[in-house]
């Protein structure tokens, strides 16, 4: 910044100091480096300037969007012909990409041209008619061109004002979506209370929120009992639950929360239920430990059984444990009315996760949680 009165001998930012009136700081600036940082940050100023002299214009955009568009659905008239693995070796992109980031642009028509030559060969096709691992990946026509008006207007919506549109249409979109579901309308954000349904980015996302939320619930609940616990004690002594046959997000969600998630063994049903959850509830209590959390599966990863939350929630309830179901994968048969009996026991659960861009044709990533 530019100042009226020269600056005095020596500097700080934010502060002048005087020499004569105050000892010298030991983090103080001198002239010369403040002149030699000036001249860093203008050196900044210069490339972001010459990054938006880069910039493409209207006509160049409309142009590689047209083409953009061209080669995908090329891509996909053609995907079925397609290995669904690729022929390359670990480091093969590597060794054809420059090892130091480019000072000058490419032309567009060059950059479609590496894609088609670099990236593509090194594709696994997800969206191949014959790939059948994992689990599927949403994609639709629809669904692209929604990601690039939402990428064109590039707003943030971490509050209303930032972008009313943004925030209102979540709210809307969610509650389709748990209409869709016949989910209980306590998660539904047009009824009286506090539920609600919000975007988030992947299942261990949501599931990770979920262990946050249930363990600062708990702290809560334990020190209005027990006063003369510190927040620390109580932490120290929380647990979680889930069944062996649970995504391997939930426990590592317990990790990052730290919340240790107890893996339950179940028998050659696969069907988490809740004499084995009181079971181990039991033990940990007798351990002086806080049953905070039980997540439920709807569709395991390895053989998709669906844990039995009605006797899951009669224990959850007994014990003031937060019951979270993960229904990632399966949950999408909640809209069919043939499976009405797995809606069973959600009127009970305090959240619930669904990832549209596994069963839906959503682009990843886009995981409902109410």
């Amino acid at each position: 910044p530019r100042h009226n009165k020269p600056f005095s001998r020596e500097t700080t930012f934010g502060k002048i100091s005087i020499k004569k009136k105050i000892r010298k700081p030991k983090n103080c600036v001198k002239v010369k480096e403040l002149k030699k940082l000036n001249k860093s940050i203008i050196k900044l100023y210069d490339l972001k300037f010459k990054r938006l002299q880069l910039d493409m214009d209207a006509d160049t955009f409309r142009e590689f969007g047209k083409a953009a568009v061209d080669f995908i659905a090329d891509y996909y008239e053609n995907i079925r012909n397609c290995d669904v693995l690729p022929s390359v070796a670990p480091g093969y992109l590597i060794k054809q990409l420059p090892k130091e980031l480019p000072e000058n642009p490419q032309q567009w028509q060059e950059i479609l041209q590496d894609v088609n030559k670099l990236i593509v060969p090194g594709l696994t096709h997800w969206q191949s008619p014959n790939f059948h691992a994992f689990y599927p990946t949403g994609c639709s026509y629809p669904s692209i061109v929604g990601d690039m008006l939402a990428n064109g207007f590039s707003v943030i919506g971490f509050n209303w004002l930032c972008s009313p549109a943004c925030t209102e249409l979540e709210v809307v979109v969610m509650d389709w979506l748990a209409k869709f579901f016949k989910l209980p309308t306590h998660f539904l954000h047009s009824t009286k209370g506090p539920g609600g349904g919000i975007i988030q980015g992947s299942a261990s996302e949501a599931v990770l929120v979920a262990v946050m939320a249930a363990r600062e619930q708990a702290v809560r609940r334990v020190k209005d009992a027990q006063p003369e616990l510190s927040e620390g004690e109580i932490r120290a002594r929380l647990v979680g639950y889930s069944s062996d046959q649970s995504n391997s997000c939930i426990e590592k969600a317990g990790i990052l929360g730290t919340l240790p998630i107890r893996l339950v063994a179940v028998d050659e049903s696969l069907v988490f239920n809740g004499t084995q959850l009181a079971k181990a509830v039991k033990e940990d209590l007798a351990k002086g430990l806080i049953p905070a959390i039980c997540i439920a599966t709807m569709g395991a990863t390895d053989t998709c059984s669906y844990d039995d939350i009605v006797s899951l929630a009669t224990v959850c309830e007994e014990h003031n444990i937060w019951l979270h179901v993960d229904a990632a994968y399966a949950g999408c048969v909640l809209a069919l009315d043939e499976y009405a009996h797995l809606r069973q026991g959600l009127d009970r659960v305090d959240s619930l996760n669904y990832n549209p861009h596994k069963t839906l044709p959503i682009n990843f990533e886009c995981s409902a949680m109410w």
